[in-house]
């Protein structure tokens, strides 16, 4: 990867949160092995009957270490966003207006906080990535350690299961919000329509016909909406069934190993916990595809010399993404800077 003026930018920004970032860092390892070890201490709680006081301890201390990590990514998000706000607003104040005087700043404090925000919650996202990638790993270690025979079994349904699920599921989910944004979009626009020529409403006495018109089209967005939630009302229905269903299966498996002695009670219990611990990584994984999938279109810009232009979706790339996303409005942001310090050395070297 070539590193270009806006990696440096974005770096002399980045440089300060380091060391928060590198404890959090740490801190996600920690509630993460914690999370690993979770299966074991269930497993010696029921087999071994010792003092639960030290497993206590243990999961207090991944429960702080979850906590520290939630708290310093959020702030050092934030604080990164602060910092390139104030610098590129800086900039802008020495910019020479481009558009009319009533249109520039609206439209240039909009484009900045949106370049802003795609740089700063990069960050929000690779650790969304990390704790969900490391759920996967050590949900899968820990379930084929517990038991190779019914991991062998159940990982690949469970895998297939929740990759299909949560990507059917994020994929309606889209299709519904669109179909009711474009609805209550139709809607607005006809108000807006007719109160900007209300006197002419008025003239006509169809004030009451258009409310009843804009009536009608909001009722089209309740019945868009009603529809989404009896799909999602249904889809929710066959998945608890379907769910609990394969988790009787499973118990009942497990039992017959347990009576066989080929499975300790411990290990079946510490084997559906992190069996459910990867399902909810791996959906969680899954659901971030559609962020990817929403800014994909905000590809359309400059990046090295380089248009990136707006595309189909590609599932298995969806974290470069995002990336070369977050790197190209850096490259806008740290542009409207370096004019700004051209524009005020040239002013500098005028007045000399």
């Amino acid at each position: 990867m070539v590193f270009s003026d806006a990696d440096a930018w974005l770096a002399g920004h980045l440089r300060p949160e380091l060391p928060r970032l590198c404890f959090g860092a740490g801190a996600l390892l920690l509630s993460s092995f914690v999370n690993f070890r979770t299966g074991a201490q269930l497993k010696a709680a029921i087999e071994g009957g010792k003092s639960p006081a030290r497993s206590l301890l243990l999961f207090g201390l991944g429960a702080a270490a979850g906590c520290l990590r939630t708290v310093v990514f959020d702030s050092a998000s934030e604080r990164l966003r602060a910092s390139m706000c104030a610098q590129v607003f800086a900039a802008k104040l020495l910019e020479e207006p481009k558009e009319e005087p009533g249109t520039s700043g609206t439209s240039s404090v909009a484009a900045m906080d949106s370049d802003v925000a795609l740089c700063a919650d990069l960050i929000l996202k690779l650790q969304n990535v990390a704790r969900y990638t490391s759920s996967i790993v050590g949900g899968t270690i820990a379930m084929f350690r517990a038991s190779w025979k019914l991991s062998a079994a159940v990982w690949p349904l469970l895998v297939t299961g929740a990759l299909h699920g949560a990507r059917a599921g994020a994929k309606r989910s889209m299709k519904s919000a669109q179909s009711l944004a474009e609805v209550r979009e139709d809607a607005l626009g006809f108000a807006e329509e007719r109160l900007q020529h209300s006197d002419l409403v008025r003239w006509f006495c169809r004030a009451e016909h258009e409310a009843k018109a804009f009536k009608a089209k909001c009722d089209k967005a309740v019945a868009v909406a009603t529809r989404a939630a009896r799909v999602r009302g249904i889809s929710h229905l066959v998945l608890d069934w379907a769910s609990k269903s394969v988790l009787l299966g499973l118990a009942s498996l497990g039992s017959q190993l347990v009576a066989r002695g080929e499975l300790t009670a411990g290990e079946l219990t510490s084997y559906f916990f992190h069996a459910a611990f990867l399902g909810l990584g791996l959906y969680g994984f899954v659901g971030l595809i559609p962020e990817a999938h929403h800014v994909d279109p905000r590809m359309s810009c400059m990046y090295d010399g380089c248009l990136y232009e707006t595309r189909p979706f590609e599932p298995t790339r969806p974290f470069s993404v995002q990336i070369a996303v977050a790197r190209a409005a850096a490259v806008r942001l740290s542009a409207t800077v370096g004019q700004a310090h051209a524009g005020a050395s040239a002013q500098m070297g005028d007045s000399f």
